[in-house]
This record gives C-alpha cells, structure tokens and sequence, in this order.
C-alpha cells in the first residue's frame, strides 16, 4: 500500500509504469482466486471523515476495532470502500500520520505470497 501526496510526491509515478484498469475489469475479477489488479483511486474520507477536516487516526481505536475503512474513487469511476485489516491498519495509521499534510491518494497492489515462495 502506498499513500501519495499528489502535488509533491518525492518519487515521480511513470504513467506506463502502471495499467490502469476500469471499475468493471476490477469487479469482474473480484469474485475469482486470482491476484487482482492493482488500484490507485483518490481518497474521499478515512474512517468516515472527510480529506478536508484533515482526519485524525486514534491508533487506540483502530487495533480495537482491527480495521479501517478508506473510501476511494478512480478517476470517473464510483465510490468504493477499502477495508484495512488487523496489521495492515495499524501500518497505514503510522504511515498517514507520518506525512507533514494529508495524502490524497491510494496505491492498493495485491500480491499472491505462493507465487513468490510464502
């Protein structure tokens, strides 16, 4: 997972370094055992509340309840919901208050652990 301030990212993002796909080619794959896509959308609101009020995360509150919700869009596309689980939310809390302002956007990559000998 990586969280990307847009305007002055330290690393520049290639647009061929990545393939874009659309709401649909993702949803059509969601329900089969393979890796999905990976997903870069733009966030709209961390735990329900919105980019604007620049959200504060209680790392208290997340590992109670062991998850986070982040609602991301695609450019043109709908509004989905990404659930962060157990770990994965604890690291995306420290890596959210890390950033000097809030990062607008998402990158979400999937990745098979038996395909790299997990």
């Amino acid at each position: 997972m990586l969280l990307i301030d847009e305007q002055d990212s330290p690393v520049p993002f290639q647009e061929d370094w990545f393939r874009f796909r659309s709401h649909e080619e993702f949803e059509a794959n969601c329900d089969l055992k393979v890796d999905l896509y990976d997903y870069l959308g733009h966030m709209k609101l961390v735990n329900e509340q919105p980019l604007t009020d620049c959200p504060i995360l209680n790392g208290v509150d997340i590992a109670k309840k062991r998850h986070l919700r982040v609602h991301v869009q695609t450019r043109g596309g709908p509004l989905m919901k990404l659930y962060i689980w157990d770990k994965a939310a604890a690291d995306f809390c420290l890596k959210y208050k890390s950033y000097g302002r809030t990062p607008s956007a998402i990158l979400v990559t999937t990745l098979n652990p038996k395909r790299i000998g997990g």
